[in-house]
């Protein structure tokens, strides 16, 4: 017998390295939602609430940059068992250049991927920059927000369609 109401389950399943082919879109599994799902029926029946966490668009370590490692611009965007990755060019090489970020923005919205630009803010910003609403490619951080509310937003509709 479980001794608790409420357990927190939090895994992570995303790299702390962006391996994958540049100037592509590339999947990388996901399997947070398969795990929570094969373990909460467990926590069901023995009358434990199993709360669901993840770690969003990012390695669970503390920090993914190294220092003096070249950054990178990506896109890093959810669906349901993977994450569809864009790597570009290293910042100092030209990596948010406009007509790149376009390139790459345009790449995912064509792609099947995209769940549409009214989706989320991130597919908003997205959207735009792919058809040229936008004419500034914005900074690591901005993709970083970006990546992060259209996870947030993912989850929230998958979390509350399970039940």
């Amino acid at each position: 017998m479980l001794f608790c109401r409420n357990i927190i389950f939090s895994s992570n399943s995303f790299p702390q390295t962006l391996s994958v082919e540049k100037h592509n879109l590339s999947l990388l599994p996901r399997v947070e939602s398969k795990l929570f799902n094969k373990v909460k029926e467990f926590f069901d029946n023995n009358g434990v609430k199993l709360v669901y966490s993840d770690y969003a668009i990012n390695h669970w370590s503390f920090l993914e940059y190294i220092p003096g490692m070249p950054i990178s611009f990506n896109i890093r965007y959810s669906i349901d068992d993977a994450y569809v990755i864009y790597k570009g060019d290293a910042i100092k090489k030209g990596g948010l250049n406009i007509n790149k970020v376009a390139e790459a923005s345009s790449l995912l919205v064509n792609s099947a991927y995209f769940l549409g630009k009214d989706y989320s803010w991130g597919d908003a910003e997205i959207y735009k920059r792919a058809v040229g609403e936008i004419k500034k490619p914005g900074n690591t951080t901005t993709w970083r927000a970006i990546g992060t509310n259209h996870h947030i937003t993912f989850m929230v509709n998958h979390l509350s369609n399970q039940f």
